[in-house]
Order: structure tokens, then sequence, then C-alpha cells
């Protein structure tokens, strides 16, 4: 039995090297095709900026070296300026790929981490829900979580998404098995790295307030408290620095949300019809937080998924890699269809909707690039998955009434 489990582990310890190796041999060839970009470069360039010359990293030094290494030349009138935006206790978190010299080598280096924040959330999901599926399907939701365009754009626009949609299902992971500190955390640093995503945490802080379950409260002050009073000990001036360079660069945001998105159908009212819709959605979701009942883990996973349909519709400007949060109620969803139709044929529905999402999202990308989708394919993107995840998840709500089984009402996820 021992030789047998040591055999299994040298066996994954050889295909994780080798998966690693590839991963490397693939980013590298991805930088030479790439040879610049803006996610990644500014805030690493910063830390590099900050590192070896001491030099604010929203200043002028540091905005024109990104501005050359990107441009080849000082930015034009009408470029990005390529000003930092993010706050000083976020950047901090990349003071560990600062610390990598070379450009290409760190976006390399990058790019692997950001895999294995996809791959580490896929397995996350998967032992969350502890989803009781043969082998294949659970392979085939793996592959559609990793290269799905959910995925794979974030990863090529060298999103920070990724990280925190990871530390996201890290925190959920630690607040299921009772490691609430950590949970805390993890919620913590994925709020300082995507602050778009305040409304889901404002959520869990919600229901974790309710349950009384303190220590999550702790665990968030901690870290949010010791990456502030560090960015404020190694930098204390930055905070006005860093609003001007977030008002300088706040044009260049390639950002979409349901205000310009109607501007565009109805020029004389589409802003007024989505202010509506944001008042609308947002009574509408704190009714539903009303309703809910704090002690059954259900309703937590249910109101979260809620939450995360309910944000590209209120009408904060949101980048596009940033619906990558929908893949958590899109999974919640498909790990309950057992419930719903039957184990009999969940296997076949299953693998159908995961095929037939990985084909039309691929397809509406593709289609988009070369030019045979027009801007509709902001509307499809920003507004048609809420409402098809909305429609299943009312769909479940309704079948949990009629049903025996009373599924919203069941500890199996405790």
């Amino acid at each position: 039995m021992r030789s047998n489990s040591i055999q299994r582990v040298i066996v994954i310890a050889i295909l994780a090297l080798v998966l690693v190796i590839g991963l490397l041999m693939l980013n590298s060839q991805l930088v030479k095709f790439q040879p610049t970009e803006k996610n990644f470069l500014v805030p690493w360039l910063g830390m590099r900026t900050y590192l070896e010359f001491g030099d604010d990293p929203y200043g002028l030094p540091a905005t024109q070296r990104a501005q050359v290494l990107y441009y080849g030349n000082l930015a034009k009138e009408k470029q990005d300026p390529l000003y930092l935006s993010l706050p000083y206790f976020t950047e901090i978190l990349f003071f560990p790929i600062g610390l990598v010299g070379n450009y290409a080598i760190a976006r390399v280096v990058w790019l692997l981490l950001l895999e294995s924040c996809l791959v580490g959330s896929a397995l996350v999901s998967l032992s969350y829900f502890d989803w009781k599926a043969n082998r294949p399907l659970k392979v085939l939701y793996f592959l559609v979580s990793v290269i799905g365009t959910q995925a794979v754009m974030p990863l090529i626009n060298h999103s920070i998404v990724i990280i925190a949609f990871f530390l996201f299902w890290i925190g959920l992971l630690c607040l299921k098995r009772g490691l609430d500190e950590f949970s805390g955390a993890a919620l913590t640093v994925a709020l300082f790295l995507k602050i778009s995503i305040w409304l889901l945490l404002l959520f869990v802080v919600w229901w974790v307030v309710r349950n009384r379950r303190w220590r999550v409260i702790w665990g968030m002050l901690m870290a949010g408290g010791f990456l502030i009073a560090l960015s404020i000990l190694l930098y204390p001036g930055w905070f006005f620095p860093y609003l001007k360079a977030l008002r300088n660069e706040l044009d260049y945001f390639q950002t979409i949300s349901t205000y310009s998105t109607l501007t565009i159908i109805w020029p004389a009212i589409g802003s007024k019809v989505a202010g509506l819709l944001t008042v609308v959605v947002l009574a509408f979701l704190a009714n539903e937080w009303r309703l809910m009942k704090p002690e059954r883990p259900r309703w937590f996973l249910w109101g979260i998924s809620l939450t995360i349909i309910a944000m590209p519709i209120l009408g904060t400007p949101i980048l596009r890699e940033d619906l990558l949060f929908l893949w958590f109620p899109f999974s919640f969803l498909l790990f309950n269809l057992d419930e719903i139709i039957g184990r009999r044929k969940v296997s076949f529905v299953t693998g159908v909707i995961l095929s037939l999402v990985l084909v039309s999202a691929w397809f509406l990308s593709l289609g988009t690039r070369l030019k045979l989708i027009g801007s509709t394919d902001v509307i499809i993107k920003l507004i048609m998955p809420s409402f098809i995840l909305a429609v299943w998840l009312y769909w479940i709500r309704w079948r949990n009434l009629k049903s025996p089984k009373n599924i919203l009402e069941m500890d199996s996820l405790e």
C-alpha cells in the first residue's frame, strides 16, 4: 500500500513538472507574439521604479518609463498615458514579481501564476461543491473552466481578476471548513485586488454578521489593516498621488456598463432607463437578502449567485474580464442539476450545457474580433448571461417550493 502511494505521488509530481515546463514554454511564445501589454506592465514597472530608484510609482518618471517600454516613445496627446491606477496597498502585492528585473521573464512568471490560479479555481470549485459526477464530466468541467473565453480572455489580458477570483474561492472554502480568519483575509485581499466586487463582499459580510461568525470580520480587519499599515509605512504620502493618477487614467479604462450600453441603443433615454434599472435591481436585491434564512448553507450560495448575477446590470462600470465571476453562479447551478432533473439524465444534460457554453462563447468572441458581430456583442456579454442565469436560479427556487426535497434547505454543504 505504501509503495503504491509513493508511486502515485511520484507520477503526480512528474506530471506537474511536465505541465509547468509546458506552460513556461507556451508563455514564452505568447510573450514573443505579444511583446507588450498594459495590465501587467504598469504595476510591475511601478514597483520596479520604487525598488530600483525609490521613486514615486505614481510619478512622472515611472509613467514615462512605462510609455517608452509600451509605445517606444513618450505617449502622444490621445494615447493612454499609462498612469498607475492601483492603490498602493494593492501595488504592494506586486512586490515579489517586482523583484524580477527582466520584463519578458516577469511576464512569463506572471502568466504562470495566473494559469495556476485558473487551475486552482477549477479544482477548489469541484471540492467546494462536492460534485457527485462521473470522472469524464468532471474533466469536461475542468477543461471548460480553464479554456473557456471567461478564463482565456482575462489570461491574455494579464488581468489580476484571475487572482481575485481564486482568492474568492479560497475564502469561501475556508469559510465552509471553519477557518474563519483565513477566510476573512482571503476575501479582503480579493476585494483589494478588484474593488468592483464590493457588493459581493458586502453580502458575505452581511451573512457573516447574521450568523455571528466574528472571526471572519477579524480576519478581514487584520489583513486589510496590515496591508494599509504597510503601504503607509513604505510610502506615507501615496494617497493623493494615487487619486491624481486615477483621475488622469479614468478616461482610458475600457469599461462596460448598462449606462454606456443602453445609451448606444437609446441615445435619448438610455441613461434614464439604466438609472431606473439600477434602482429596481438594488431594491429587489436588498429585499431578497432580507428574506434569506441565515442558517442555511444553500441559501448562502443562492444569495452569492444572485448578487454576482446582479452586479453587471447595476450600472457600475466594470471591465469585461470581471465577468469571470459569473462562473460561480454557473457552477452552483450546474452542480445542482442532479437534484432537479434526476441522476439518469444529468450527465447528458450537463455535458450538453458545458459544450454549448464553450462553443457559443468562443463563437461570439471570435465573431466579435473578426467583425462578424457588431456592437451588440456588449449587450450579449453584459446582459444576456445575467438574464439566463437569473431565470435558471429562480427556476431552482420555484422547483424547491414544489419539491418535497426542499433543495435550498438541504444541509449537504455543511
